[in-house]
């Protein structure tokens, strides 16, 4: 359980940073 908790954060981080690049480059496929 201990893993799963220490996942969450850092997955929403990753999923802001993609959001991040996504909103920089229009280009992108996302």
């Amino acid at each position: 359980m201990a893993d799963q908790q220490a996942a969450e954060p850092v997955f929403q981080i990753q999923r802001v940073y993609l959001k991040d690049l996504s909103l920089e480059q229009p280009n992108s496929p996302a």
